[in-house]
């Protein structure tokens, strides 16, 4: 009895040894791609409506899409832009097509757009004038440089001459 019991105590320990080795383990967040962690896979493609232009996604894990952040589905040389609408049922999220071609199957991935800098935003943002400094600017008259159409000549009509018909003589009555 007494090696039943040891045998159940070893294996027992040895057992809790080998699964805390497990827990040892740094967990990541979500399934990045190896060496970019903007990129993050985040479901496949459940279901196509290619007439109403939209997709069902089986999510994997929590789905979190920020400002910056993009979604999109590559597959087999294709590649699409979806926009999640925010209806969820259950696992499953829908999403537009904005662009591209879907399929069954295909992998979504979230992936993060670069940070822009503030010399980007120079380029991008344009100036908005302010109401005090615009100055109203007077009209300038512009000449006339279109030709003035030429005036139509005057429509002769051809005569032609009338045959002349002989006279006829009334007859008698009788």
């Amino acid at each position: 009895m007494r090696t039943v019991l040891r045998f159940l105590i070893l294996s027992l320990l040895g057992s809790c040894l080998l699964s805390s080795c497990g827990l040892l383990k740094r967990k990541s967040k979500g399934d990045a791609v190896k060496g970019n962690p903007d990129f993050r896979l985040s479901g496949r493609i459940q279901q196509v409506n290619q007439d109403a232009q939209f997709v069902l996604i089986r999510r994997y894990g929590p789905w979190k899409v920020g400002k910056d952040q993009i979604v999109e589905s590559r597959g087999d040389g294709r590649t699409a832009n979806l926009l999640p609408t925010g209806e969820e049922l259950g696992e499953h999220i829908a999403a537009d097509i904005r662009s591209g071609n879907v399929e069954v199957g295909d992998a979504v991935y979230i992936r993060k757009i670069s940070k822009t800098t503030k010399e980007d935003e120079v380029f991008t943002t344009p100036e908005v004038p302010s109401p005090a400094k615009v100055t109203p600017v007077e009209p300038v008259p512009v000449p006339n440089v279109l030709p003035e159409p030429p005036k139509p000549a005057p429509v002769v009509l051809p005569t032609v001459p009338v045959p002349e018909t002989p006279e006829e003589e009334p007859e008698d009555q009788l």
